[in-house]
């Protein structure tokens, strides 16, 4: 064994036991800001309908736009597309966690934008310092496992560097 290699699995040892760091209160209700806002604008939106039209129309309104999504094809697959972006960016994180891709001092990619494919999911990732796209490439299996719906629907992930961001 030569003394590079020695120091190649070093390295890789301890890769695998940085952890990766928690987030503070900031970053988690800015990567959980789509369920705050509708756990803040639904309940005052509702009451607010209910003052002005009562519940009567409140209830026949709401079951209109529910039958519209449901029975509009497009309404349908748009809505249902955006809701699967906002579950890939949560899994991914945890993704990114257990399969170690993190540098020595365990910050995690940055999920800059998502937006959903005709395909799947498209994501910007911003990688810190120490972590590229070898290390995501040799852990594609992984992601794809997190961010899939089931087992048997695990697509794959393709890896592509954007030099310019």
């Amino acid at each position: 064994m030569s003394r590079r290699a020695g120091w190649d699995q070093v390295a890789e040892l301890a890769l695998g036991l940085a952890r990766p760091r928690r987030t503070n209160v900031v970053l988690a209700a800015y990567r959980w800001r789509y369920e705050i806002g509708a756990a803040i604008v639904l309940p005052v939106a509702l009451v607010e309908s209910d003052r002005e039209i009562g519940w009567v129309w409140l209830l026949v309104v709401l079951a209109g736009v529910a039958g519209m999504v449901w029975r509009w094809a497009a309404a349908r697959r748009w809505t249902l597309a955006r809701l699967w972006v906002v579950v890939v960016r949560h899994r991914l994180r945890p993704g990114f966690a257990g399969a170690r891709v993190c540098p020595l001092d365990g910050r995690l990619p940055a999920i800059r934008w998502a937006a959903p494919m005709t395909n799947g999911v498209r994501v910007l990732v911003s990688c810190p310092a120490g972590v590229g796209v070898d290390r995501i490439n040799a852990r594609r299996d992984v992601l794809a496992a997190a961010a899939s719906p089931g087992p048997s629907m695990s697509g794959g992930i393709r890896v592509t560097p954007i030099w310019w961001c």
